[in-house]
């Protein structure tokens, strides 16, 4: 039972280097000793604020929740020892800026104004905070003392102007605004675009020019660069830029996972943001951290809390100790389960060396086989996935029922059973559902070039393929998938999509068992021009009419 392929085992070693582990494992250790400098990060999550250490530990709740408080937008102070954000009261229904304590003592109200006053912002010497404010009728920055004194209007102007951000030298905002777009209706956040000004409110600049939503700046700690949130792709992504709008780069180098709220590590070694479909979820996020370059993305929250607006503490000297007053439970280890069952005849006899497939719609597939009773288990993290389906597959059998599902609103947990009947059968069933295979714990392809037997990304052309059109052949692993006497591959259609939902045929050019690995079978496609410039699409095998899951892959040029 739980037999694994030698060739699965063969491929992710093709795919996943032994030198790439000790590549990483000399980043990730170089990059703990960097975070020295680094504190806490605090999040929104309902209306309430809270901070998190950078390696997932440590949350604590600063806000109450559930006592007519609803607070937003955390911003630390240079020093680290206080965070300025936004309150609405029931009381108060537009919001106020407040300031507590790293702690979250000492609660302080700072502005009082009938308007809303929100989204602020510290100068890099502490002694003023930028802010947001519709007291004079429409969004503007505002500038105050950090008493909340002397409160001067920077910006002038029709639109909507808000997301300040200081330049780590403090001669210059970046922020966010509609101004170029008067008048703009319906989606007004496709008008939102970047742009810096002087401290002082002149000389604004546009650094984005883009027909959709461009927001959110984050400057990096030397003030070379600035990450922001872009909607260019069709879902949320992390850009960044230099600090003059120049060399706009998607930093995750994904099109098909988002990702937003960036926020630079206070020594500028890693951003954070949050995500949703990273996680499978569809309306709350979770925090990530990456590499300054992109790389090395890891997940540090695993929790019931919908995470946004980011702000990363600096630790100007000693670390701060972790808030101890009315801490919020560490989150206890992800349990795991399983799913199980028995794979039989009609006369209730075991079959053996079925192949069983599990699919989550967050961590890809697994794969074993019964053992000579019949018998199989996977194991599975609670909390993860939404949606579990077992399916089994061996040539020559049908079965009943072709798949079992569970699917949760939440998330799938407990021990679940799967049982099947197998019967003789010399052509396949109807419906049939093909299973494209993922990398392990992703829902990024098994995939290799069919000619040099290389990993993504997959240029579109290459001069090493063998083919007289120069070409990029990709061989896809899938399973429960045959095909029946006299149909050929025509029964089978690839298709690829991109992030703005548009799908792109794939030639198939070959399909077949993998020698000596019957239930494993392979399928080359041709990939089109048409998705070159694309980062990363979706795709999926159809089989008469009927389509399986979708995989990640990676494209260049």
């Amino acid at each position: 039972m739980n037999r694994t392929s030698k060739l699965a085992r063969l491929i992710c070693l093709l795919i996943v280097l032994g030198a790439f582990f000790c590549f990483v494992a000399g980043i990730e250790w170089r990059q703990a000793e960097a975070q020295a400098t680094n504190g806490r990060i605090a999040f929104t999550s309902d209306s309430t604020i809270y901070t998190i250490n950078p390696d997932g530990s440590g949350i604590t709740q600063l806000t109450p929740s559930g006592s007519g408080t609803f607070d937003r937008l955390p911003a630390w102070s240079p020093d680290g020892t206080k965070i300025a954000f936004g309150r609405t009261t029931f009381q108060i229904s537009a919001p106020e800026i407040y300031v507590m304590n790293a702690d979250g003592s000492n609660q302080t109200r700072i502005t009082n104004n009938s308007a809303s006053d929100r989204q602020p912002a510290w100068s890099p010497d502490g002694a003023k905070i930028a802010f947001v404010s519709n007291r004079d009728g429409n969004d503007e920055i505002y500038v105050m003392n950090v008493d909340g004194s002397n409160q001067t209007r920077l910006t002038n102007n029709p639109a909507f102007d808000f997301d300040p951000a200081w330049s780590p030298d403090g001669t210059r905002i970046a922020f966010t605004s509609t101004r170029d777009f008067p008048g703009i209706t319906g989606n007004i956040a496709n008008g939102f675009e970047l742009y810096v000004m002087n401290a002082d409110g002149t000389n604004p600049v546009r650094l984005t020019n883009n027909s959709t939503s461009d927001s959110g700046p984050s400057w990096s700690p030397d003030g070379t660069r600035i990450a922001f949130t872009s909607q260019r792709d069709g879902l949320p992504l992390v850009y960044v830029m230099n600090a003059d709008g120049s060399n706009q780069i998607n930093i995750t180098q994904s099109t098909t996972l988002d990702s937003s709220d960036p926020e630079w590590a206070p020594d500028g070694t890693s951003i954070a943001f949050t995500s949703y479909n990273r996680v499978g979820q569809t309306n709350a996020d979770e925090i990530f951290l990456m590499n300054a370059d992109g790389s090395n993305i890891r997940r540090i929250t695993n929790s019931s809390f919908d995470e946004h607006d980011l702000s990363w503490q600096s630790l100007v000297s000693a670390p701060t100790p972790t808030p101890t007053p009315s801490p919020t439970p560490t989150p206890s280890p992800t349990p795991s389960f399983t799913v199980s069952g028995v794979v039989t005849d009609a006369m209730s006899k075991g079959i053996a060396d079925v192949a069983m497939v599990l699919l989550s719609d967050v961590s890809g597939t697994q794969i074993t086989f019964t053992d000579q009773n019949g018998n199989y288990m996977f194991n599975y993290a609670a909390g993860v996935s939404h949606s579990l389906f077992v399916t089994p597959t061996k040539t020559g059998y049908s079965f009943s029922p072709q798949s079992i599902g569970f699917v949760s609103s939440g998330s799938v947990s407990g021990n679940q059973t799967a049982s099947f009947t197998g019967t003789p059968s010399s052509s396949p069933p109807p419906g049939q559902v093909p299973i494209l295979l993922t990398q392990e714990n992703s829902l990024r392809a098994l995939a290799l070039d069919s000619v040099t037997m290389m990993s993504e990304p997959f240029p579109i052309t290459g001069t090493y393929n063998f083919s007289a059109d120069q070409r990029t052949r990709v061989s896809f692993f899938v399973m429960n998938l045959e095909l029946g006497a006299g149909e050929s591959s025509a029964v089978i259609t690839a298709q690829a999509e991109n992030s703005l939902g548009q799908l792109f045929p794939m030639p198939v050019e070959y399909f077949g068992a993998v020698p000596n690995f019957g239930w494993l079978k392979q399928v080359v496609v041709k990939l089109p021009d048409q998705i070159a410039n694309s980062v990363e699409v979706r795709v999926s095998l159809s089989v008469r009419g009927t389509t399986g899951n979708k995989v990640i892959v990676k494209v260049k040029p």
